[in-house]
């Protein structure tokens, strides 16, 4: 009998868990904020929901190396891009094709 009510259990702790990381009491889902950070030879971002922290990026994913955007606006549009996925609850991760497209460039190309 204790087998049957794992499965009920674990569903009712994870819908728990995700309404109180990413819901507010009035039950409106929390804004994803994107904000340009600069770094030491460059930009970064992170993304906030609500006063919680989801990401934290210094360098330009999806390229090997350390690179940080050159540009503030460069940082943005891909910061954006990310919160934009996060919301849409798809794979955040950014692609080589998706800094083509973006026009996003590395001092690595």
């Amino acid at each position: 009998m204790a087998k049957f009510l794992r499965i009920p259990l674990l569903s009712i702790i994870v819908f728990c868990t995700y309404n109180a990381l990413f819901n507010f009491p009035d039950g409106n889902s929390a804004q994803l904020r994107p904000e340009v950070v600069k770094v030491q030879e460059g930009y970064g971002y992170l993304i906030w929901a609500g006063e919680k922290l989801l990401v934290k990026q210094e360098f330009i994913p999806a390229i090997n190396g350390e690179i940080p955007f050159q540009s503030h606006r460069d940082a943005k549009k891909i910061a954006v891009l990310v919160a934009s996925k996060l919301k849409n609850r798809s794979n955040p991760e950014v692609s080589k094709e998706e800094l083509s497209k973006l026009n996003i460039f590395t001092l690595k190309q």
